[in-house]
């Protein structure tokens, strides 16, 4: 009855968006990730994030003009990243300002190398009182690739591994007097696939939710690191034991478990060839806006605008031709990608 169940959900969810035309509906993004700085002070060498920026980044009273137009008033999903996050020095005015322009919301999502501990802490203490006031859940995402020397190695700084366990261990602490969510996750690819039962286990003894993502290569947009496929993108010598780790994590009812979840729908990718059988928020109604006031209507395609051009954020997100190209590029690419946006909303969606 449960696996019908799925069947049946995922197959209105496909039909809705996927074949419903446009046309029929107005789309409104509910899903807005926004890159508040994108410097970092980790050197990860599968990033394809160059050391120096050729333009400027948007100050604060940029953000305060980006920030009335209209378009946000339907969010219900902030997720904030970088680079890091946490070097931004406004990064809790900017917050705040992005939490009162968005009078919806219902999520704000956090990402984080996990470096920087007190000023982690403080922001939750301080914006603990207004996410209450407005019944806004918090979950932080803190980057966790390996044990010790793998982990430090993978983000390419010597103390990666000390500060972010610190960091976790922390959060985990202050659990107890604060209501937010956190998950230790895992880039996996074949420099660290060995390793993953090692940084399960290590948060699975301190009781520490966690999650994997497997490592993505494009060839465009922002995140353009095909470069680097060869040294870290999985061999065929690294599938056998590849999909035993998936099929590990992985169950028959993957709706309890964001973890199997990913796992279940990686599992028809990479190994039976099949398209995922859910949409991530970024095919249709998400959003995302960079430091540099590029706007995507996926982080992985390339930009369809500036908001520096004279552009307000709904010109460009609902330009008739971006929407078109959108709609092309849905089904052939987006049913293809390993992206594990989708984990954490397909439950509210199916």
């Amino acid at each position: 009855m449960l696996k019908f169940k799925i069947f049946f959900n995922n197959l209105i969810y496909k039909l809705y968006h996927y074949r419903i035309p446009m046309s029929l509906r107005s789309i409104h993004p509910d899903f807005i990730e926004i890159v508040v700085t994108s410097k970092c002070n980790y050197d990860c060498e599968m990033c394809p994030r160059p050391r120096k920026f050729p333009q400027k980044e948007l100050i604060f009273s940029d953000w305060e003009k980006i920030i009335t137009d209209p378009i946000f008033s339907n969010i219900k999903f902030l997720c904030i990243s970088g680079g890091e996050p946490f070097i931004h020095q406004k990064l809790l005015e900017l917050t705040e300002l992005f939490l009162n322009s968005m009078p919806k919301l219902k999520v704000l999502h956090i990402n984080t190398n996990g470096f920087f501990t007190q000023k982690i802490i403080s922001l939750i203490k301080t914006l603990s009182p207004l996410l209450e006031e407005r019944r806004i859940k918090l979950s932080l995402l803190i980057s966790l690739d390996g044990i010790e020397e793998k982990h430090n190695y993978i983000r390419g700084n010597p103390q990666a591994f000390y500060k972010t366990t610190k960091t976790i261990l922390a959060l985990k602490s202050l659990q107890k007097e604060y209501s937010f969510n956190f998950v230790a996750n895992c880039v996996l690819s074949r420099k660290n696939l060995h390793e993953i039962n090692d940084v399960a286990k290590w948060c699975k003894v301190r009781e520490i939710p966690f999650r994997f993502t497997l490592i993505g290569f494009f060839n465009r947009g922002i995140l353009k690191n095909i470069d680097k496929e060869r040294d870290w993108g999985f061999r065929e010598e690294d599938e056998e034991y590849l999909f035993k780790i998936l099929e590990n994590f992985s169950s028959d009812n993957y709706t309890e478990s964001t973890v199997s979840r990913y796992a279940h729908e990686m599992l028809r990718l990479y190994r039976d060839k099949t398209p995922r059988a859910t949409s991530c928020p970024f095919t249709l109604n998400g959003l995302r806006i960079d430091s540099f006031g590029n706007v995507y209507y996926c982080y992985r395609k390339n930009t369809i605008g500036n908001f520096l051009n004279n552009y307000s954020i709904s010109k460009i997100y609902y330009n008739s031709e971006n929407l078109i190209s959108q709609r092309k590029t849905a089904e052939k690419e987006c049913r293809y990608c390993n992206s594990s946006y989708w984990c954490e909303l397909l439950p509210k969606r199916i």
